[in-house]
């Protein structure tokens, strides 16, 4: 089989179990398969081209850092026509290719490996998943070697929970996977993601600025789906105000003048309130008051930060650019994620540990 090792720039947490089988045959890269990250060790070109560590044995699992992904293939020739979606052809700079493109997998794999590991932050919510593709090596395999796996009790260490609540699981792979595959990508969710990144990274600027986005981007995310579905499914409870115009050609348009004349002049308030209030038929100011004084308060940090760069020092209509304030404002987000029914969870950087033991 033929093998290719992608290196990123930057390290991927996994919790693998010993039951998880030793593949993954992608669904989204059809003909090729991810290798189990246990392996890893036992594969000398992974060993070549990035980092591979047994951090912890917790529970029965073993918690795994690598640099890259490692992906295997039994087809004598990759057939780029076999994706069910467009991936854009890599421009690499290959050292002696005198011209040539090379493989046609090698001009797929490096954009592909960039957007399944961007689906894969989103699924597992680690969020310092690299999603930048650095080197790719390519090698060959008789068969893939056996997990290596021992539950062997040496040494007692301790790991950030974070660490542990967001390592990569099967299920992750699988997840990401299927959701690569249909395209699936609430950018809000990736949004608030991006704010807990700069929140482990103490940068309290970005992380108040990409969660009072996420929050916007959320509202009106939901609220634009729940108007387009009633427009397609018609409104049987008499929600909106829906006409039909005609226009060029005899083609009627269906459309709700208010919600649109609503939408076109919102401010991230009146997505809380008044337009929610308008298409749900719920408030977050009626439903929960503190919570809305809370985005209301998000709200004025992100405008003071766009026009100021920073919130005034001492000022309490504003969120301070601190960890206290930064990490209240993520679990307003978060509220606010929940009151729109989305139910993902969003584990914390937070100074918490968890114990194990060091693997052999």
């Amino acid at each position: 089989m033929k093998i290719y090792a992608i290196s990123l720039a930057g390290n991927i947490y996994w919790r693998i179990h010993p039951n998880n089988p030793p593949m993954l045959r992608l669904k989204s890269l059809p003909g090729l398969f991810l290798i189990n990250p246990l392996i890893y060790s036992e594969i000398e070109l992974a060993c070549r081209n990035f980092i591979f560590k047994k951090v912890a044995i917790i529970n029965s699992t073993v918690i795994i850092s690598t640099g890259g992904f490692i992906f295997g293939t039994l087809l004598e020739e990759f057939d780029p026509t076999s994706l069910s979606i467009p991936v854009e052809k890599a421009k690499i700079f290959r050292i002696g290719s005198e011209g040539k493109t090379g493989s046609d997998i090698f001009d797929v794999l490096p954009t592909y490996v960039e957007y399944f590991s961007s689906s894969l932050r989103q699924a597992s919510k680690q969020v310092t998943i690299p999603t930048s593709f650095s080197v790719i090596a390519k090698g060959e395999l008789i068969e893939l070697p056996e997990l290596n796996f021992t539950e062997a009790k040496t040494l007692e260490v301790s790991i950030p929970r974070y660490t542990l609540e967001t390592a990569v699981t099967w299920n992750n792979l699988v997840d990401a996977d299927l959701d690569f595959l249909i395209s699936k990508n609430f950018v809000y969710e990736r949004l608030l993601l991006d704010a807990i990144h700069a929140y482990k990274d103490k940068d309290y600027r970005r992380s108040l600025l990409y969660t009072a986005i996420s929050v916007e981007t959320l509202a009106a995310t939901k609220l634009d789906e729940a108007y387009d579905l009633i427009i397609q499914n018609g409104d049987i409870d008499n929600v909106l105000r829906l006409v039909s115009l005609s226009r060029k050609g005899g083609i009627l348009i269906t459309k709700d003048p208010v919600y649109e004349l609503l939408r076109s002049r919102s401010k991230f308030l009146e997505l809380l309130h008044e337009i929610s209030l308008y298409v749900f038929g719920k408030s977050l100011l009626v439903d929960n008051e503190v919570l809305y004084q809370k985005a209301s308060k998000l709200y004025k940090t992100r405008n003071k930060i766009a026009h100021l760069g920073e919130p005034h020092a001492g000022n309490q209509t504003t969120f301070a650019m601190s960890e206290e304030d930064a990490l209240e404002a993520i679990e307003c987000a978060i509220s606010i994620f929940q009151w729109f029914e989305v139910s993902t969870q969003f584990p914390i950087p937070r100074l918490s540990f968890v114990n194990g033991y060091s693997p052999l």
